[in-house]
């Protein structure tokens, strides 16, 4: 996208006032600001039954629900525009009511988007079967590539996890009784003193029986 194109390029991005969101918003003013000739849409969706971020509807939101809406995303947006070129790119702030995932997808139809950026808390399993995911939806039915965002996994137990699946694999208590009985003539445990037997490798000649022993691996893929 940091080339210069006869037709503009549409971005879509759905924002809903969450970190997510505004994770997903800083990436796709980022992308925008490599081409002056791109349109960043970014659009609010209320559901109908609730509201969205600081707007709370009396009863079931309308469309003046929707224009407050489109208010608080604009004053949002002003506040992060200033770390990239306000003047080198277009951009539009939408407010609907519906689905979160049709309105983002119906949006980035009828503007024949190039990208859709929508951010994703990557729930999985069953948590993601009772909730739904917006992002799972948006991917799975747009016609334009998507980029999903999804949080930095920071928490103690995440990086307790992570440091304990990259500790060393523990040495064998058998080889190591057999270096001490030997006072260390000998390393390894009789399992481990065995000779290492290569595996079989396949490809396929041209007449299409098997070859084994094949030397080239790039022969099975062709």
């Amino acid at each position: 996208m940091s080339q210069q194109t006869k037709h503009p390029s549409h971005i879509v991005v759905g924002f809903d006032f969450s970190d997510l969101s505004r994770l997903a918003l800083a990436d796709a003013l980022g992308l925008a600001s490599l081409n002056e000739r791109t349109v960043l849409h970014i659009l609010g969706v209320l559901d109908g039954r609730s509201g969205l971020g600081p707007v709370e509807p009396d009863g079931k939101a309308d469309y003046t629900d929707a224009e407050k809406v489109q208010a608080e995303i604009k004053q949002v947006v002003a506040h992060k525009i200033t770390k990239y070129n306000p003047t080198g790119f277009e951009y539009f702030i939408h407010a609907r009511i519906g689905d979160p995932a049709d309105e983002l997808l119906g949006l980035a139809e009828e503007c024949n988007a190039d990208l859709i950026v929508v951010g994703t808390h990557g729930r999985s399993g069953l948590e993601r079967l009772l909730l739904g995911s917006v992002a799972e939806r948006v991917v799975r039915n747009a016609s334009c590539p998507v980029l999903v965002m999804r949080p930095k996994s920071t928490s103690e137990s995440d990086t307790a996890a992570a440091d304990e699946a990259f500790q060393p694999e523990p040495p064998c208590p058998h080889c190591v009784v057999r270096r001490l009985d030997s006072d260390g003539r000998e390393w390894w445990c009789e399992e481990h003193s065995k000779a290492y037997v290569q595996p079989h490798r396949y490809s396929y000649r041209t007449d299409g029986k098997p070859e084994i022993g094949a030397k080239n691996w790039s022969v099975f893929n062709r």
